[in-house]
């Protein structure tokens, strides 16, 4: 998805935990507006492993499985 060797801005940074803290992806009435948001999220810190998984969550309920873990292998190379 991202590029792991970008270096991550602080300001981009504390956008990613503002947009946590803000609009968790639950919140969210449709899953692919859920998967958008997190898919803004990575961009801005492909280095989150957190938000990897949380996507790769929202891929699983979505019956989407390879998408899911293709997420949960970023996560843990991340």
């Amino acid at each position: 998805m991202g590029d792991p060797t970008v270096e991550v801005l602080e300001e981009n940074r504390d956008a990613l935990f503002k947009w946590q803290k803000d609009k968790p992806w639950k919140s969210f009435p449709k899953l692919e507006e859920a998967i958008e948001h997190l898919t803004k999220a990575i961009l801005l810190n492909p280095t989150s492993a957190i938000m990897y998984a949380t996507r790769g969550r929202v891929y699983i309920k979505m019956k989407k499985p390879n998408a899911a873990i293709w997420d949960a292998n970023s996560a843990h190379y991340c």
